[in-house]
């Protein structure tokens, strides 16, 4: 495996310390960058997760059913970290918190970053339906932006995975996942002013 992936702290939080504002983050490296996008290799990674189902979520007058999704994720994985495990035990916060939008948000995956260290253990949730889970390595298509619009904003993070994927289509990318995007969040799902943000597209086909 390439030396780069198993660096404690991602490449970006090496060069440009306010990109994880000193917290741990995953490890990856840059394969390729572009006006609008840029490609990135993650290495194998541990996280706390958990599924959250939008079709008994109904929107409100300030909130989508995607936010209203994260942010149900975002208290479920909160109340982990904070020792809602089985050590009892708190847990540093880390970013970026991800979360995998499938079907159209038919179903929202929270997710938190425990380590780069798959050998490693980490407590056992004790809430039902959070899950600690290993990832494998992958690739995905980044589109980075700064987000600062009224709620509810579900909308604005479907557009931005539409125009990553109009961007891929013209440059002729294959093998590009077509049923899911990763809405992946530097600041707290509960700040409207989200200083970073990316939507991930991930790549299916090996290179």
């Amino acid at each position: 495996m390439n030396e780069a992936l198993n660096e404690p702290l991602c490449a970006a939080c090496a060069k440009e310390l306010a990109t994880c504002g000193g917290l741990s983050c995953p490890s990856y490296r840059v394969i390729s960058e572009g006006a609008d996008s840029e490609e990135q290799e993650y290495a194998p990674s541990v996280w706390v997760s958990t599924r959250v189902g939008c079709a008994s979520i109904r929107a409100s007058v300030f909130y989508s059913r995607l936010t209203k999704a994260k942010m149900q994720g975002f208290r479920a994985l909160f109340r982990y970290i904070s020792g809602d495990n089985g050590a009892r035990m708190k847990i540093a916060m880390t970013r970026p918190v991800v979360f995998r939008v499938a079907g159209g948000c038919s179903e929202v995956v929270a997710s938190f970053f425990l380590g780069n260290d798959v050998s490693a253990e980490f407590p056992r949730p004790l809430e039902r339906g959070v899950f600690v889970e290993s990832m494998p390595s992958m690739r995905v298509f980044v589109r980075k932006f700064s987000s600062f619009v009224p709620l509810p904003s579900e909308d604005y993070v479907f557009n931005q995975a539409g125009l990553l994927r109009k961007v891929l289509k013209e440059r002729g990318e294959e093998g590009v996942e077509s049923d899911e995007f990763f809405d992946v969040q530097y600041n707290s799902p509960f700040d409207l002013f989200k200083e970073k943000h990316e939507v991930w597209v991930r790549r299916k086909t090996a290179i």
